[in-house]
């Protein structure tokens, strides 16, 4: 092919890119390894006997479905598909070049199209992955459809500009649910898409389960496994959904669920709708509240999910493992822990306060016998079932060490944030309580054991590319 421009070697793949646009994104690799490990660790799930099909629904270059073949060996058949009948022209060639003709299966189509084909024909897949341009949103209903019962669903979206609040109405038109700004708006931007795959699900008579959920990069990265349900499991599905009420003056915030049971029993569901907020104003600061969501509330993770992924099992062609590894780590650390986080920076800005140690701060939250965690998409939050006031008084006694000045005009707190705190909600005795002596016990296992915890950006330029265009190939 006169066309072809370099030769990309990745993982165990080789693939021809083209004078043109055919998409693809060196950066991800990361996304890609990623997926092969959580691919390979859900394999280990399925009974040995059962054949496995995976549809790659977006394939572009076939690079995926190529890496698929011949690194995840539980999979018995891939079909990679592409609406554009060049790049399916390229998907057969890569797949010819890298021996592996017996397993993957080139498809021209529309994605949504040939998952309903699949769901006519009741070929139903094992594992789907979707990985467009941009939001995954379009391609959710027709996904949850032609997944097989326990199947795997590996979900990109790259439109985070719309998740984080910055294209406000593009994430409504397109979750149908209003984003955050802040620190928190990348899980939160996770949510919103866990949201939506759970809402998708239960049009089909079916639910989600997460086994892993990040932001990383430019991008958020979800795998979730699709279980059949009825009954009881269909009915806990409304209480993993609610709402963020959220001061923009303090960072103060609460989560509001959509339902509560009025069952008598723990195992007796009748879902009632949940009582409105008490007063529109900030318990704090007595700032504007405002509403965002609705998003997932339940786990992002599966902690034996995670905990099954071995790094000593890895492909050898893994470039990535340090990263991976410590972004699982990271990821079990969250588990059982309140959805969202404060972030520290974020907050000591609206206090008009020195960002104080990040050491201190978790030992004193430790020390009071909370749980806590640096969660996987901001090295400067904390993820704690602390309260948001407790948080507070930390910086209280930061800022005036010993000697409690409880005066409006105290350098440092003529804020109205410290003005309500120190008239409302003020508690000497916990105050006093706090301690700033090291706690080991807060230190992260993960940074114990020197994992790779938030590693710099890949490469200048390193966010998304520009939309594929097709390109014609010479023959």
């Amino acid at each position: 092919m006169s066309s072809v421009r370099k030769l990309i070697s990745e993982g165990a793949a080789k693939i021809n890119l083209p004078e043109g646009q055919v998409f693809y994104n060196p950066v991800q690799i990361f996304n890609r390894d990623l997926s092969v490990v959580a691919i390979n660790r859900y394999c280990e799930s399925v009974s040995e006997k059962k054949e496995l099909l995976l549809l790659e629904a977006l394939s572009a270059t076939g690079l995926r479905a190529v890496r698929y073949a011949h690194e995840c060996p539980r999979i018995s058949k891939i079909i990679a598909n592409d609406i554009d009948p060049e790049a399916v022209k390229l998907i057969n060639s890569n797949v010819i070049n890298n021996s592996c003709a017996e397993k993957v299966f080139a498809s021209c189509g529309d994605a949504n199209y040939i998952m309903m084909k699949a769901v006519n024909d009741k070929q139903f897949y094992d594992i789907i992955d979707l990985d467009p341009y941009g939001s995954a949103a379009p391609f959710l209903d027709c996904a949850m459809q032609a997944i097989n019962d326990g199947g795997l669903l590996c979900v990109t979206c790259t439109d985070m500009a719309a998740l984080c609040a910055t294209y406000t109405e593009a994430c409504l038109a397109k979750y149908g649910s209003v984003p955050v700004k802040g620190d928190i708006c990348h899980e939160f931007g996770v949510r919103i898409i866990l949201e939506n795959l759970e809402r998708s699900a239960s049009r089909f008579k079916k639910t989600i389960e997460p086994l892993m959920s990040c932001a990383i990069d430019f991008y958020s990265r979800i795998f979730v496994k699709v279980h059949k349900c009825g009954g009881q499991r269909m009915l806990k599905a409304p209480f993993q959904t609610g709402y963020l009420l959220r001061c923009p003056d303090c960072k103060n915030y609460r989560i509001q669920s959509i339902v509560r049971s009025l069952g008598k029993t723990p195992k007796s569901f009748k879902i009632g709708p949940s009582p409105l907020c008490s007063s529109e104003n900030c318990s704090i600061c007595n700032g504007n509240v405002q509403i965002a969501g609705p998003f997932w509330i339940g786990e992002l993770h599966s902690k034996e999910f995670l905990d099954g992924i071995n790094a000593n099992a890895f492909p050898e062609y893994i470039s990535t493992q340090t990263r991976i590894t410590g972004l699982v780590e990271i990821c079990k650390e969250e588990c059982s822990l309140p959805p969202l986080y404060v972030s520290i920076s974020e907050l000591a800005h609206v206090l008009k306060a020195q960002t104080p140690s990040m050491g201190r701060i978790m030992s004193a939250i430790k020390n009071a016998g909370y749980n806590l965690c640096i969660p996987h998409s901001s090295p400067t939050a904390i993820k704690s079932n602390v309260p948001f006031t407790f948080i507070l008084s930390i910086f209280y006694k930061l800022l005036l060490g010993t000697s409690y000045v409880f005066e409006d005009e105290t350098e440092g707190l003529k804020s109205k944030i410290w003005k309500n705190f120190l008239a409302s909600h003020l508690d000497e005795d916990i105050v006093s309580s706090i301690s700033f002596e090291t706690n080991m016990d807060a230190i992260p296992a993960s940074k114990k054991n020197g994992f790779v915890r938030f590693p710099p950006n890949p490469e200048k330029n390193w966010g998304p590319k520009s939309r594929a265009k097709s390109v014609k190939m010479s023959e």
